[in-house]
């Protein structure tokens, strides 16, 4: 019972990496990234009747469609669309990456492991010291 209690107590690494974050800012980075997206070439053929023997083109950015009136009234239809390049950028924030020193991790956890060692000790002592101030302060005249 204790360990689900533990368990739903815990926090989520969300909640974990949002307190981070918060209490570091200088961690989270916002960065642009620019990519490009090429759309394929399209193709594309009808025929449909009509009765005039005549051929018309039409050109508009990449996209050119033909129409030829063949004989008869039959139209062949013919589009046909380059190929194009999209591109797009988008912000986006992460999480810089902090490297330290092997060395300097070792020194900040002896200094950690030594601090603890003390912590007891002088909050004893400092304990003490104020029960001594207190009855020195609150005697009986």
């Amino acid at each position: 019972m204790v360990v689900a209690l533990a368990a739903f107590a815990a926090c989520s690494p969300q909640k974990r990496l949002n307190r981070l974050v918060k209490k570091h800012p200088e961690l989270i980075r916002v960065d642009t990234i620019r990519d490009t997206a090429t759309t394929p070439a399209v193709h594309v053929d009808t025929l449909f009747h009509y009765k005039t023997g005549d051929t018309v083109i039409i050109e508009k950015e990449n996209i050119r469609t033909e129409l030829v009136f063949l004989p008869g009234d039959t139209v062949k239809v013919t589009t046909d669309k380059a190929p194009d390049t999209v591109y797009f950028e988008k912000h986006v924030p992460f999480i810089q990456p902090v490297y330290t020193d092997s060395k300097e991790l070792q020194k900040q956890a002896e200094t950690i492991a030594e601090l603890k060692r003390y912590f007891w000790p002088v909050c004893s002592l400092m304990f003490i010291a104020g029960f001594i101030t207190a009855a020195f302060i609150f005697r009986k005249k």
